[in-house]
């Protein structure tokens, strides 16, 4: 699962600010309902989705892939399983993830590079 974009890079080294940082945000959607919305570091190893409405079909163990309409990233790389739902958060639904990838137990990871 996805951990991360990397920020910077030189000959031997790369620096990635991973899903987990408060300033991380990536778009993120859910297949089976279609649905579409901005995965939010909180400094846990449990990010937040902000979906983009209110009213919204998503449930626990719903899988979180990144997003098809991003910029940044390849598509539909998988992210996270939906944990909780808060149904009452203004202005929008959001939930809980528990991410794939766990960030203190990573020992290898793979580089993609996107083509523009």
């Amino acid at each position: 699962g996805l951990i991360g974009i990397v920020e910077n890079t030189s000959n031997l080294t790369s620096s990635v600010q991973l899903l987990t940082s408060p300033n991380s945000r990536v778009g993120v959607w859910n297949q089976r309902a279609n649905l579409h919305g901005l995965l939010i570091g909180v400094g846990t190893n449990k990010p937040q989705i902000v979906f983009y409405s209110k009213n919204v079909d998503i449930q626990i163990g719903d899988y979180i892939f990144s997003s098809p309409a991003s910029t940044i990233l390849p598509p539909n790389i998988p992210i996270g399983i939906v944990q909780s739902i808060d149904n009452e958060s203004k202005p929008n639904t959001t939930a809980t993830v528990q991410l794939i990838a766990k960030p203190e137990a990573i020992d290898w990871v793979q580089v993609y590079r996107m083509k523009f």
